[in-house]
């Protein structure tokens, strides 16, 4: 091998910026044939985020490596993991691995790995963040319709980012997501920012009347915020 590339099939922090559908196939076809191996990023995106599995199923694609966290116990206690492909697997049969951590294979944790998986499964949740994310994405787009500020919503399944534009010159994107996500907040909604964007990534499990809920705060934090500084 010849080097490798590490990316988030979906990256999160950055406003979850959804790629177009040829863009993963691309990467690993070219990757492939320059000898280049693969590394997904699913920490954010693995265990049904997106309404599959991993995210980067979506675009039928299979990485080299793959490094999971967070929804691999639904953060009950730390846990991360990497799942290798049969090949890389196989190479270490013949030579030594030389790698260590504190906390590697604790009981606990895998323990809660286990326990989560096996309601993931158990409860549908894959397939129900799969419909939810479809109501999702309908109310993430009614807000960029009813206000202008809102300039792009980007969904994929309980992963959503909605993204803010300027109001006046003199209240710019990231002004406005602050003040609003305060708003928000003493009304009872805690909102992830990031520059200029909201994340939404409620639990698996939410109902359509608590997304709904939440929802409805945020269009109301952002109709407030509007009309406070329409007044100035």
């Amino acid at each position: 091998m010849s080097g490798f590339v590490k990316t988030e099939p979906i990256p999160g922090a950055q406003g979850v910026l959804i790629p177009s559908k040829d863009y993963l196939p691309n990467l690993v076809n070219i990757c492939k044939k320059n000898k280049i191996i693969t590394i997904f990023d699913e920490v954010m995106t693995g265990f049904g985020r997106t309404g599959k599995w991993f995210s980067y199923q979506h675009w039928s694609v299979t990485p080299d490596i793959v490094t999971l966290s967070k929804g691999i116990n639904s953060g009950i206690s730390p846990l991360g993991a990497v799942v290798v492909s049969k090949k890389i697997a196989d190479y270490f049969d013949n030579y030594k691995l030389l790698a260590g951590l504190t906390n590697s294979g604790h009981p606990i944790s895998c323990a809660a790995g286990v326990g989560a998986i096996k309601i993931y499964k158990e409860e549908h949740l894959i397939q129900k963040t799969a419909k939810m994310g479809l109501i999702l994405e309908k109310m993430a787009k009614n807000l960029r319709n009813k206000y202008p500020v809102v300039i792009d919503t980007r969904t994929l399944g309980l992963f959503s980012g909605i993204e803010f534009g300027k109001l006046t010159n003199n209240f710019d994107a990231i002004s406005f997501v602050n003040e609003m996500s305060k708003r928000a907040y003493r009304l009872g909604l805690y909102l992830y920012t990031r520059l200029n964007c909201v994340l939404i990534a409620p639990p698996l499990i939410i109902s359509r009347k608590e997304l709904a809920w939440g929802m409805k705060i945020l269009e109301k934090a952002i109709k407030n915020t509007i009309v406070s500084h329409s007044k100035n």
